[in-house]
């Protein structure tokens, strides 16, 4: 495989470039849905089943950021970029020592749950059903190991898939990918995410003596539509070591096209 264009030439890649992409490794993977979960350790039934759900959910926002491309809605996209990055960070964490991360996972959703039914009570709603809830919190009760933060959770990815998925050392030196992920990606989509100044400056045009807003910023290099396939791709790498799919030549010939497109 050659070396992986550098992260300027991933940002500055042509839209069709990027779609074309994105449906050859989605179209390595949608074939296999519906996907049975059947037989053996009850552990690794659960793992399979998450991690391909992780995989399924991951197609839907990629698909997302495409179509929201088209009509150039650069801070949704960017806010599906950031969704799209934390699945993969979580997939490949998850991966990496399954029973106890994903008891970890389940217990922070459970108590995701019982705080938002908590919260709802103040406003006299319920969301959750009473012997739902009590088993929530019998589960809650008995304790567990924490989630750790995305960072962690992506430094973790790296220490244990780089040597182990050579790939990765080829797309950053060092093979810290998770942690770029995180840092370049992450970070950066979080603005659009929460509505800071980031968000909407573009919505913001001087004028003389004042300024108009817009509806739609200027778009410039549609960064989360070049960017989603690199982290996409990241994620079917680990699903090939872990669930034996995509075979590993399938994604190196899938981004050999594109690499080859953008020396073009």
């Amino acid at each position: 495989m050659e070396q992986p264009p550098d992260l300027r030439s991933i940002q500055s890649m042509r839209p069709e470039t990027a779609r074309a992409l994105i449906e050859a490794l989605t179209g390595l993977v949608k074939p296999k849905y519906p996907y049975p979960v059947t037989g053996g350790d009850v552990g690794k039934r659960r793992f399979r089943a998450y991690v391909a759900a992780l995989i399924a959910d991951s197609i839907s926002t990629i698909e997302g950021i495409a179509h929201l491309a088209e009509l150039e809605r650069e801070a949704d996209t960017h806010s599906l970029l950031r969704d799209l990055i934390e699945g993969v960070i979580t997939f490949a964490w998850l991966a990496i020592d399954p029973d106890p991360n994903i008891d970890a996972w389940l217990l922070s959703d459970k108590k995701e749950r019982v705080k938002t039914d908590n919260a709802l009570q103040n406003f006299g709603e319920q969301v959750l059903e009473p012997a739902f809830r009590a088993n929530l919190e019998k589960d809650i009760a008995a304790g567990g190991p924490p989630l750790p933060g995305v960072a962690d959770r992506a430094r973790a990815a790296d220490k244990y898939w780089t040597p182990r998925v050579a790939r990765l050392e080829r797309v950053v030196p060092g093979g810290r990918v998770f942690e770029l992920l995180y840092e370049l990606m992450f970070r950066y989509t979080s603005s659009f995410t929460h509505s800071m100044p980031m968000a909407v400056n573009k919505l913001i045009e001087p004028v003389k003596d004042g300024a108009v807003v817009v509806l739609e910023g200027t778009t410039g290099p549609q960064r989360a539509l070049a960017f989603a396939p690199s982290a996409f791709g990241v994620m079917l790498y680990v699903a090939s070591e872990t669930l034996g799919w995509p075979a590993t030549h399938e994604i190196d010939e899938a981004f050999e096209r594109v690499i080859a497109a953008i020396k073009a």
